[in-house]
């Protein structure tokens, strides 16, 4: 399995020069389509872990917290990016836009898509063990798929030219940060879902209110 996704993805890199037709608004819409996916499953996921629970206002507090990580997921993504990003790949020559397809929508998005899926497992383990502080595995499936994905976001946006990378970048860096508390049993599944929210929040502010300084969204698409 491991040698065919390795096989695909060389393939894919020795051919992103060559050109190939594609309806880019019916491209764009397909593979965020996955994404939008993605995210409902993560949400499935939160329903799925508190099912094996009592209700509390502890489990109604970490569901709420599982939420406001995927709709800061979600925002991250189809709030400016997906329109910005159509409208690069619209105004692309044809040989570029076969070369966005590929990188862009196909081998940052598998980074964006796996990110969000081993997230979703996380959140969902991180419900079920909510009473057994004892179990450590999800965290590193829910920081390390936020960071995953947040990582695919900042390529998409250097190759697609919006927004900043770095916010993404160090956003990712601090849910890994987040591990290390975990792991020495300073933070607990609440206090740990919290900060990682407040994180992915974080950064969203800091985009919107900073955005002109980081060079803005749409404020230049550049022609090829």
């Amino acid at each position: 399995m491991v040698a065919a996704v390795l096989v695909i993805l060389t393939a894919s890199f020795a051919n992103q020069g060559d050109s190939f037709v594609i309806n880019t608004r019916h491209f764009v819409e397909r593979h965020s389509l996955i994404v939008l996916i993605a995210l409902g499953e993560t949400i499935l996921s939160i329903g799925l872990g508190s099912s094996y629970l009592n209700f509390s206002f502890k489990l109604f507090v970490t569901m709420i917290l599982g939420l406001g990580i995927v709709i800061s997921l979600w925002w991250s993504y189809f709030d400016k990016d997906k329109k910005l990003a159509e409208d690069y790949m619209l105004q692309a020559s044809p040989e570029n836009r076969a070369r966005l397809a590929m990188q862009a929508y196909w081998h940052a998005h598998l980074i964006m898509i796996s990110g969000i899926v081993i997230s979703a497992a996380g959140i969902e383990v991180a419900i079920e063990q909510l009473n057994d502080e004892s179990v450590h595995s999800y965290s590193w499936y829910l920081s390390g798929g936020i960071a995953l994905y947040l990582v695919g976001t900042a390529i998409f946006r250097k190759l697609v030219r919006i927004g900043p990378t770095g916010t993404r970048l160090g956003s990712a860096a601090l849910s890994l940060f987040i591990l290390m508390f975990y792991g020495f049993g300073w933070l607990g599944t609440l206090p740990m879902m919290t900060i990682q929210t407040l994180v992915l929040a974080g950064m969203i502010v800091i985009e919107q209110r900073y955005a002109g300084k980081f060079g803005g969204w749409g404020d230049r698409i550049v022609r090829d």
